[in-house]
């Protein structure tokens, strides 16, 4: 029982990553045929209507114009990831370092309620 909720839910969790991850290789008509504004209505009991949008987990047409027109098209994507590298990687650095000294002294130092 216990494994089985587990497995349910890292399925929940895991989901949107996978969803963004196939629907980055929809081609540019496919994600505004499936993710427009224009909702599928269903009619239900007693005059009640649901609107829901219609997704796909895999691409019709596999793409990687996106990738391209980003990466190849327009470098200032490239420009914006190395100042977001610029910062990040020197305080992870940091903080790696301070985390190592401070477990070290934890682990040498002995005081009374260690």
């Amino acid at each position: 029982m216990n494994k089985a909720f587990l497995f349910c839910m890292s399925i929940l969790f895991a989901m949107p990553t996978v969803v963004t991850f196939t629907n980055s290789f929809m081609s540019e008509q496919e994600i505004e045929l499936n993710y427009s504004s224009k909702l599928n209505t269903f009619d239900l009991v007693d005059g009640i209507t649901e609107k829901f949008m219609r997704m796909n987990l895999v691409p019709k047409k596999v793409s990687v114009q996106q990738y391209a027109s980003v990466l190849i098209y327009q470098p200032s994507f490239l420009i914006l990831l190395s100042n977001s590298l610029k910062i990040t990687v020197p305080i992870t650095i940091g903080n790696l370092i301070i985390a190592i000294l401070s477990a070290y002294g934890f682990t040498v130092c002995r005081w009374k309620h260690k």
